[in-house]
């Protein structure tokens, strides 16, 4: 609209008019304008980040006082004032935070109840507030901050920001499966370890003693696989998330029991680090759970904190874990004396459920299960009991009517295979007792032993062992082929467990938890269950002179027979023992053992 005249400046709509007609100045009047706003948002930055930062901090240090707060509430009669004293001291401990922008202390508000890890429930639900057994504790820090601009518009120079943070006490156990080794047959365990390695193992009984001795922590452990990686950052979940090189995971073993000074056991396990380098890699939450500690960065070793292993369990954990589903064939010739050849079929499958190996929980359904085992050997007798042969077969021609002057001579005249198929063994936490007194904790675990089955028989196709899905086919052994006198087969089959299996429960006081004791539950029929008890109760089928079979009672074949295989029976015994021992599950057994009790310690759970 074009401007009022001059005239018309007498009223006050002429002079606005005009006012805003007129252009003069205006670069002045927007510059001063935007100045101002810049300035305004420059004071606004300012106070906005010194807020932000500061409740930045104070979050973390409201995450460290809860922790505080809820370290050691076990049966505390004055579990508020010691929460509280605690909180106190780990406020002042942080220098920045001691006094608030008056010179005032801060005070942290702490709120002790009982934390309930329901997943169906919303975080903020699980906490309820109360001084009856509590087991947690939740603190609020409130802080002034200081407002270098924002005092021009709210007035005053000082803005309140409040953290809270919710800890609970980790009233924890850390328990494992697996099988007790007392003493490792040099031989066995070379051959075994070879084939998981995918190289030459040669350690020496002394060495394998040494590994059956030595623990590893296991915090330890992971704090040595995270500088091996070069990790500076990142939750123990996502440590445990990855795919580790089998090399890697034992070299960072060996770094952990050379730092507990236990070198002769670190010696050991890094000899199989170098021999492993063809090994395929191991995902270690397949291993370990570590419950509420998953999600931290960083854990304490020391006291109620510690988790202990045993470094032979590790080191057999992680090898098979890398060859879980797939098929090892041992020459275990070297490792029978008097056999002509013994070979070995081991397939590993998965654990039930991909449940962990070894687990830290504050949970009763957990369950903590081994790998289903298939172990099939052939032997065949060496030249050793020709001779034998040779003094029984005149009166076994003349039983059997046949030419009582044959002899026989060479390696391979008798065959024994033996087959045994195990599943899962499996353990819960039933009970958890916790004291401010560490010779009053207890722990319940209840176990069921493995089911399994052993046979005298042949696989029909030994290519399917790592087919846990489909049975394996079995039928009757050739156990002495002596063509045109006779031919012989045997076959038994037992399963263990099969109607009498039921979780057992099994106890540990304060004494054998500091002392790692393991304790073995059985099946009631594992007494009947070895090789060599089959053998004594077995009927072999004989075809005399090419045709006619007939069947003899044990009673007739045994002072005939049995004297050549009882002794390859009894050996085989020990070796299948040994083999599925190392592979971590045992015919009919489930040893368990309390690798730790944590009691004083506390995570954040909100």
């Amino acid at each position: 609209m074009p401007c009022p005249p001059a005239g018309a400046c007498a009223s006050w709509r002429g002079v606005l008019g005009r006012w805003s007609c007129d252009n003069r100045g205006v670069s002045a009047v927007v510059l001063a304008v935007s100045f101002a706003a810049l300035m305004a948002a420059t004071a606004l930055a300012v106070d906005v980040g010194s807020v932000f930062l500061s409740a930045r901090r104070l979050q973390g240090l409201a995450d460290l006082t809860a922790i505080s707060a809820a370290q050691d509430l076990n049966g505390a009669a004055n579990a508020q004032s010691q929460a509280q004293s605690a909180a106190q001291a780990t406020v002042n401990a942080n220098a920045w935070a001691v006094n608030d922008s008056n010179g005032q202390p801060i005070t942290p508000s702490v709120s002790l109840g009982v934390y309930t890890p329901d997943p169906t429930q919303p975080a903020a639900n699980r906490f309820t507030a109360t001084a009856t057994a509590p087991n947690a504790a939740r603190v609020t820090l409130t802080m002034p901050v200081h407002l270098y601009f924002g005092g021009m518009i709210l007035g005053r120079n000082t803005f309140n920001i409040s953290r809270t943070a919710t800890a609970a006490s980790t009233q924890l156990v850390a328990f494992s499966i697996g099988t007790g080794l007392a003493s490792v047959n040099g031989g066995v365990a070379n051959a075994l370890l070879s084939a998981l390695t995918g190289s030459s193992v040669s350690l020496s009984v002394m060495n394998y003693n040494a590994l059956l001795g030595a623990k590893v922590d296991l915090l330890t452990y992971l704090s040595a696989l995270s500088t091996r990686l070069n990790l500076t950052a990142g939750t123990y979940n996502s440590l445990l998330s990855g795919q580790i090189s089998t090399p890697t995971a034992l070299s960072a073993l060996g770094d952990a029991l050379n730092a507990q000074g236990q070198t002769a056991a670190a010696t050991a396990v890094n000899q199989l680090a170098s021999a492993s380098v063809s090994a395929p890699g191991v995902q270690l939450s397949a291993l370990f759970d570590l419950g509420p500690y998953g999600n931290q960065d960083h854990g304490f070793s020391t006291g109620g904190a510690a988790v202990s292993l045993n470094a032979m369990s590790v080191v057999s954990a992680l090898l098979t874990a890398a060859q879980g589903g797939r098929q090892l064939q041992l020459d275990l010739t070297a490792a029978l004396p008097g056999v002509a050849s013994a070979t070995a079929f081991l397939a590993i499958g998965q654990r039930a459920a991909n449940s962990p190996w070894m687990t830290i929980t504050q949970s009763q359904s957990v369950i903590v299960r081994t790998a289903q085992t298939r172990l099939y050997i052939q032997v065949s007798v060496g030249s050793t009991v020709v001779n034998v042969l040779n003094g029984l077969l005149n009166p076994l021609g003349a039983l059997l009517g046949g030419n009582s002057t044959t002899s026989v001579t060479g390696n391979g005249l008798v065959n024994l295979d033996a087959y045994v198929e195990l599943a899962s063994a499996q353990a819960k936490l039933s009970a958890l007792t916790c004291s401010r007194d560490p010779t009053k904790q207890a722990v319940s675990l209840q176990v069921l032993p493995s089911l399994g089955t052993v046979a005298v028989a042949q696989v029909a196709n030994p290519s399917t062992l790592n087919d846990f899905s489909t049975p394996v086919t079995l039928t009757p052994d050739l156990l002495l082929n002596l063509p045109p006198l006779l031919t012989a087969s045997i076959y038994a089959n037992i399963s263990v467990g099969g109607g009498n299996a039921a979780w057992q429960t099994v106890n540990f006081n304060a004494t054998d938890i500091a002392n790692g004791a393991m304790k073995t539950v059985t099946t009631n029929d594992i007494a009947q269950a070895t090789l060599a008890s089959l053998l004594s109760n077995t009927s072999i089928s004989v075809n005399p002179l090419g045709g006619g079979g007939i069947t003899i009672s044990t009673s007739v074949i045994s002072p005939l027979l049995m004297p050549v295989i009882q002794p390859v029976g009894a050996a085989l015994d020990g070796v299948i023992n040994q083999l599925t021992a190392l592979a971590g599950v045992q015919l009919g057994t489930a040893t368990v053992w309390v690798d730790g009790v944590r009691c004083n310690g506390s995570a954040l759970v909100g």
